[in-house]
């Protein structure tokens, strides 16, 4: 009962906020979940079958791109030594579903590959405009005898 001259507002119902998203520490942010490459590879294995890396992927990837890095130490003086990159080819593989994808690089460039340290820096993303943070491995390629 409401005494008279009460005025009654409408009760809203009440609206529960979505529940936040909470996304685990180890999901990748750029669809790139793994990248691995041999640390030592012959020049031989190079010449006949191609650099090996092996890329795992998830769902948001349909692009990766790899890169191939020459490292060299230019010294200046004994105490400073500066590293710098080459770049030396640079290749697109589609990934179109999530998992594991081993690529064989072969193009003339890598098959050609002198004995010295390198860089792999792999990026994927949903198409080669956009593409997530880059992720690097270093390998040394050998001499083969």
């Amino acid at each position: 009962i409401v005494p008279r001259g009460t005025i009654i507002a409408p009760v809203q119902p009440l609206v529960q906020a979505p529940a936040p998203v909470v996304t685990p520490l180890s999901a990748p942010l750029n669809g790139l979940a793994t990248v691995r490459v041999s640390t030592t590879v012959a020049t031989s294995t190079i010449r006949q079958a191609g650099l090996p890396v092996t890329v795992r992927v998830t769902d948001a990837a349909n692009v990766v791109r790899i890169c191939v890095f020459r490292v060299t130490t230019a010294r200046a003086r004994a105490a400073a030594a500066r590293t710098t990159r080459k770049l030396v080819a640079t290749v697109y593989k589609t990934t179109p579903d999530a998992g594991t994808y081993r690529f064989r690089l072969k193009d003339r460039s890598l098959r050609k590959l002198a004995a010295g340290r390198y860089v792999v820096e792999v990026r994927a993303g949903s198409s080669k405009k956009q593409l997530g943070r880059a992720t690097q491995r270093t390998f040394t390629v050998k001499r083969s005898r």
